[in-house]
């Protein structure tokens, strides 16, 4: 499927589903937003930037696990996060490495490693609010904010 190249209409999909616009979407392929927009016109993206798609949709559906929720998945993955010395995990998208990158670091929000800190502040109650401060990313002896 990706080698014969998946249907453009998946790219309005994904667009609406993010709440980006194309030009967010070709910035996070890492590819001219013109390139984008022929592609839709042409019906099928190439076997490259259908497996950035793949990779796209399989870290949101990572994220939605680790953080229990679209919404704040989206927003985590929208967002510049400290834990990637400050990059926006979707603009890591472009590349295998990054894309790996922002999949450790889930792994690592999930096996506890990053932890966010309860609005409540109780240290034996660890759990998904927000702080006064927003939320934010805890690991011992640091604090990063994830919004």
């Amino acid at each position: 499927m990706i080698r014969q190249g998946i249907s453009s209409v998946a790219v309005d999909s994904l667009t609406t589903a993010l709440h980006i616009t194309q030009g967010e979407l070709a910035s996070a392929f890492g590819i001219p937003n013109r390139t984008l927009a022929r592609r839709k016109k042409e019906g099928t993206l190439n076997s490259e930037e259908s497996a950035k798609l793949v990779r796209l949709a399989r870290m949101i559906e990572r994220a939605e696990v680790v953080f229990e929720g679209l919404d704040v998945a989206l927003n985590w993955l929208k967002s510049p996060n400290t834990a990637l010395s400050g990059a926006v995990p979707l603009s890591l998208l472009d590349t295998d490495v990054g894309a790996e990158t922002v999949l450790d670091t889930l792994g690592r929000f999930e096996h506890g490693v990053y932890r966010r800190k309860p609005i409540s502040g109780h240290a034996g109650n660890v759990g998904t609010g927000r702080t006064a401060m927003g939320t934010i990313c805890h690991h011992p002896g640091r604090h990063y904010p994830m919004t």
